[in-house]
């Protein structure tokens, strides 16, 4: 049974104050996410000098790890019984090997390529690992600190502007950084560590006396973590996410070599203009979204913003510059703000099925379920630098270490563009027909929400009656 020392989900209010310092938290998983999504697979390809489809391997191997570690760290936060919180236990045990392990992996490693290999895949373990025990138990906390339905796409969206001005920070000054001689990838990593460091212990100090405290832990089972599998809404949440992060973060990691090879915008700051454009839309289209949620619903609202996302990557990849600088960055601009919705919407559904999943057992096992989608989204991740790795190679991709701009075959600037519009389209569509059948609303949950209460009095739920609506939409 789970102890508030507080009085969490009595008050649908969460004040601004511990929004903004909630939120961020963020900075951490997202500015690190970001780094590591947008450049490194290009930093091991061509500043190492790995073969695209090895230093593709690396991220899979480490992403995959990362991924196993995420429900089982679900279940470790869950029966945690520290007096600091189960969630703030582990943020403040991890926050500090997550730094320097973030710093370890952009030193560029002597040795062989296989060496290499075995080097940079071992450190992006060690850096999975304190990942996941530090965002596992921060991106659960958000299903603590609010029960209300409305409030959480709010304190989402609040996160996530966090986690997409990391964004920006990830997209815009990595390369720039990186490219000034004094500083390069290290001193990068260097500046990023800190800021870093200052978002986690942020977070960690604003949610003391807020968090759930565990005064008996029902253990690690893989009963408890199955379970997840009979919630029918969570499956198909989760089964969407999957389909829809291969195809975001495929994109993420494709759209630098597509700046500087397909474009040519082989300067540091011009490939970072492009980036930061992008980023920049899909921050300023967070209210449009949460708006659209409250107004028709989150579902509709992530199809709308999927539908804008992929239009503006066939017209991004179709059109480059050939109609000129201003057409290029109206239609980034437009390809931002339909990605935004896949930050928002998405994660503000999590608590929703978390509550479904309550209804059904009378246990409310967040870290199992946060944990489990954090374990999709690394599995999307790894599929997607395997994929984009994979394709470069396949298709005649050049590369010299330390960083030297080659000419590529045409077959190789035809991949970059399959990878940048052709694939993530068919994979969104695939995910918005998983989400067709998803079946809770603002109105379904406010009745689970009642039976919840009902349950906590010793009054009987009604949650057949439930499933049968459920079963019929």
């Amino acid at each position: 049974m789970n102890v508030n020392i507080d009085t969490i989900g009595k008050s649908k209010k969460v004040s601004a104050g511990l929004k903004i310092c909630y939120g961020s938290g963020d900075l951490v998983a997202g500015l690190a996410f970001n780094a590591l999504n947008f450049f490194y697979l290009y930093f091991l390809n061509t500043v190492v000098g790995m073969p695209a489809y090895l230093a593709g391997l690396v991220l899979l191997v480490g992403r995959a790890w990362d991924g196993v570690m995420d429900p089982v760290m679900g279940m470790i936060v869950d029966s945690t019984t520290s007096q600091r919180g189960k969630h703030r236990f582990w943020m403040l045990v991890a926050i500090g090997p997550f730094v320097l392990f973030f710093f370890l992996l952009w030193i560029r490693l002597p040795g062989s390529q296989l060496t290499q290999f075995i080097l940079y895949s071992l450190l992006f373990l060690l850096f999975s690992t304190s990942f996941t025990m530090y965002n596992i138990p921060y991106g659960s906390m958000t299903a603590d600190l609010t029960r209300d339905y409305h409030e959480r796409t709010g304190l989402t969206g609040v996160r996530m502007v966090f986690s997409l001005f990391a964004m920006i920070i990830g997209a815009g000054a990595t390369q720039v950084l990186a490219g000034i001689p004094q500083v390069g990838y290290p001193g990068m990593a260097a500046v990023f560590g800190l800021v870093m460091l200052g978002g986690g212990a942020t977070a960690i100090f604003a949610t003391r006396n807020r968090d759930t405290i565990v005064t008996r832990p029902e253990g690690i089972h893989m009963r408890i973590w199955l379970s997840a599998f009979r919630n029918r809404p969570f499956v198909l949440l989760v089964s969407s996410y999957l389909l829809l992060t291969v195809a975001t973060t495929g994109v993420s990691g494709i759209f630098i070599y597509f700046v500087k090879y397909s474009l040519k915008l082989r300067g540091d700051f011009q490939s970072s203009v492009v980036m930061g454009v992008l980023v920049m839309a899909a921050i300023a289209a967070l209210p449009l979204w949460a708006w659209m949620s409250k107004i028709a619903s989150k579902k509709i609202s992530l199809f709308a913003g999927m539908a804008v996302f992929a239009a503006g990557l066939v017209a991004v990849s179709r059109t480059g510059l050939a109609a000129g600088p201003a057409i290029f960055y109206s239609l980034a601009v437009v390809t931002g703000v339909g990605l935004s919705s896949f930050f928002i919407v998405l994660w503000s559904m999590i608590p929703d099925v978390v509550e479904y999943g309550q209804l059904q057992t009378g246990r409310r096992n967040e870290g199992i379920y946060y944990g489990l989608w954090f374990f999709v989204q690394k599995l999307g991740m790894a599929a997607s630098a395997a994929i984009n790795g994979a394709v470069l190679s396949a298709t005649g991709f050049r590369q010299m270490a330390g960083g030297a701009m080659l000419d590529q075959p045409s077959a190789a600037l035809r991949g970059i563009g399959l990878l940048l519009a052709g694939l993530p389209i068919v994979l969104i569509a695939a995910g918005l027909v998983v989400l067709a059948f998803y079946p809770i609303n603002a109105a379904r949950h406010a009745e689970i929400k009642r039976r919840l209460d009902l349950a906590s009095a010793g009054g009987p739920t009604g949650s057949g009656e439930f499933d049968q609506q459920r079963g019929a939409s």
